[in-house]
């Protein structure tokens, strides 16, 4: 009997916290929190997070989105949220989840979340893949921005780092530079604060172009 006791708080502890969801679902209209409720279900079988489908649904509410849009919502939410997990393996930590489904959300691809997991198997990608998704948020195409992050995994790189070059490429497109350079060129390691063509710079004609060679003296 004495081996119940740890049994029976686990228990309590999942209703309580059931209690305290269903709680907050109430604000929401009956359909949604009966379909979110079922989501939230699937999301505790499937080991993924169920917050941020709780957050998209109470945030829809608040704003006094619709209901059908609130679940097209959730449902976007919930299906990134499986994505991300299926992408990152079945050892993946909530917040990597979390962080991987942001990263679709932006429009990074599955396959580049996992290659990433392959490059760096044993160490947290939160902040890899929090760097791609703003990236992405920025400007900088999904393809490019994906390179930039993979090669820098590809080093042992810190989260430090990944953290800089987001700070870098964000600070030379504020300075005019066009996403897409900005980021293609850090990655090929341009040293920190050097300068970047501005979007006018980099549009200018370059040489050979007749029309601006000097022309010969008549005689």
């Amino acid at each position: 009997m004495k081996r119940l006791g740890p049994v029976v708080a686990v228990l309590a502890l999942m209703g309580a916290q059931a209690e305290a969801q269903d709680a907050r679902l109430a604000r929401l209209d009956r359909r949604v929190q009966t379909e979110v409720g079922a989501l939230l279900d699937s999301a505790r079988l499937l080991g993924i997070p169920a917050e941020p489908v709780v957050d998209k649904a109470l945030e829809g509410a608040a704003k006094r989105a619709p209901n059908d849009r609130i679940l097209v919502v959730v449902r976007s939410r919930f299906r990134e949220l499986v994505a991300a997990r299926a992408a990152l393996g079945s050892g993946a930590m909530e917040p990597e989840i979390i962080a991987a489904a942001d990263a679709l959300h932006a429009g990074a691809s599955a396959q580049v979340i996992s290659t990433l997991r392959r490059q760096r198997p044993s160490v947290p990608l939160t902040i890899p893949l929090a760097v791609l998704a703003d990236l992405i948020a920025r400007g900088v195409p999904a393809d490019t921005a994906s390179s930039a992050v993979l090669a820098l995994a590809a080093t042992p790189a810190t989260d430090a780092q990944f953290a800089a070059l987001r700070n870098d490429i964000e600070s030379d497109i504020a300075k005019g530079a066009p996403p897409a350079i900005a980021a293609s060129v850090r990655t090929r390691g341009l040293p920190p604060g050097a300068r970047i063509p501005t979007a006018a710079e980099a549009a200018a004609p370059t040489g050979g172009n007749t029309n601006d060679a000097p022309r010969p003296a008549r005689p």
